[in-house]
């Protein structure tokens, strides 16, 4: 088989694969041989039709089934012959085939790049880490007192804490009632942060039995597609009001309702948790400051079909999530987050050669613990209904690949961050009401 590989711009590959006419023969004849095993014509025992029968039966599908084996099988051949990886499918053009002659195509498919990575020791990292106050705690006792906030039916007119229960049916700007429009028993917390000022200015004294009618503008960005930028009328029936009441922070609240001691149990459970995010939360500042540091002193163009591989997966599970979104939302997600997925690429790129380069390995035991690891954590969620999976699925090829890679990306930022100068400093906190 003749086989030359071509280079192109940036990543991007050419293959002129020739197959000798003998060697398509061969395929020929035994796919012919195949079918005339399985066929039964009039006159003929199954299996022994003529062969120039079977050929005149199948016509031009047997020519087209040839195609689909053969090519791929020459395409897998020459990659080997030519000591390449592909990064993406190929595109197959200039396909050439006629009986008695060799079969002839060109296969168009980037590589993935075998890069030299350089100055990535040591780098000068700044990492900031916040101290966790008394008032971070209360913070979050506040809010597990909301948690834990009661809202019983009142017989008065809904104020700004209030919880409205509503049945209502929605209609569009020429009056249409909208698809899936209509509820039943739908609550609205007039407080809630995120509520729209137009159901909570529209809903604000409202009573049980009354009807309201809002109509609701919608901003352009707002998160539902199917609803952004659009002015929608509802037509309500109060059902309910109900008031919000907060429990008292004590002991019995501690207790009964978040399984701890007493009140200052669940402060110091509390602080616990929040040093630990703030640990978590720093590592992937430092982390994220290593990807920034390696990326500028190595920087390059990835291949585009490994961007778009990443986009396309990110795509189908917004599909998942929702069925019915828009084309246009879906064309929006790709352009917001291919910067993201380039970056992601060139990251993954960059420690796969840093890997090479340093001789950076997993040993069979680092893998076993990870399993281990994972297998306990499901279990121990197993309680709250969250089980994992068992040892048999984590071990099947593609999850132990995922494992493995997660675990190599792990050491690589171990090495990158030893061989760093690291700086460690406090990190303000923002004040209460500032933005996150």
């Amino acid at each position: 088989m003749k086989v030359e590989l071509k280079q192109l711009e940036n990543w991007k590959r050419s293959l002129d694969v020739e197959v000798p006419v003998e060697d398509v023969q061969r395929h020929f004849d035994r796919l012919v041989q195949e079918h005339r095993r399985r066929m039964a014509l009039p006159g003929f025992r199954k299996g022994k039709v003529p062969e120039h029968l079977v050929r005149q039966s199948l016509a031009g599908s047997i020519d087209e089934e040839f195609l689909n084996q053969v090519v791929p099988e020459a395409y897998e051949q020459a990659l080997r012959e030519a000591h390449v990886e592909p990064a993406s499918q190929a595109q197959i053009e200039n396909l050439q085939y006629r009986p008695g002659e060799p079969l002839r195509f060109t296969a168009l498919f980037e590589v993935r790049p075998e890069l030299e990575p350089r100055d990535y020791r040591g780098l000068k990292l700044l990492q900031e880490v916040a101290e966790v106050g008394d008032a971070d705690v209360e913070r979050v006792l506040a809010d597990l007192r909301q948690q834990a906030a009661e809202f019983p039916v009142v017989e008065a007119e809904a104020g700004p804490e209030s919880v409205v229960v509503v049945d209502y049916q929605a209609h569009d700007e020429s009056g249409q009632p909208l698809p899936d429009g209509r509820r039943h028993g739908y609550a609205l917390e007039l407080g809630a942060a995120g509520l729209l000022p137009e159901f909570r200015d529209g809903l604000l004294g409202a009573r049980a039995g009354q009807g309201r009618t809002l109509l609701v503008s919608y901003p352009a960005d707002f998160r539902n597609p199917k609803l952004a930028g659009k002015k929608v009328r509802y037509d309500m029936t109060v059902k309910e009001v109900r008031e919000k009441k907060l429990p008292e922070l004590d002991d019995n609240l501690a207790r009964e309702r978040f399984g701890y001691r007493d009140v200052e149990d669940l402060r110091s459970h509390i602080r616990l948790r929040l040093e630990g995010e703030e640990r978590l939360a720093a590592r992937e500042r430092l982390e994220s400051a290593v990807v920034d540091e390696v990326l500028r002193r190595n920087d390059f163009s990835p291949p585009e079909s490994m961007v778009e591989s990443l986009l396309e997966r990110l795509v189908e599970r917004a599909k998942e999530r929702d069925a019915g979104v828009p084309e246009e939302e879906l064309a929006r997600l790709r352009r917001d987050y291919h910067p993201a997925a380039e970056r992601s690429v060139k990251r993954q790129l960059l420690w796969e050669a840093i890997a090479r380069a340093e001789q950076l390995k997993l040993s069979t035991e680092e893998v076993d613990a990870e399993v281990r690891r994972m297998v306990e954590a499901g279990a121990a969620g197993a309680g709250r209904g969250q089980r994992g999976p068992d040892e048999a699925t984590l071990r099947q090829p593609r999850n132990l690949e995922r494992i493995q890679d997660a675990l190599l990306d792990r050491k690589v930022f171990e090495f990158l961050i030893q061989a760093s100068e690291v700086e460690t400093r406090p990190r303000p906190r923002p004040e209460p009401d500032a933005a996150p």
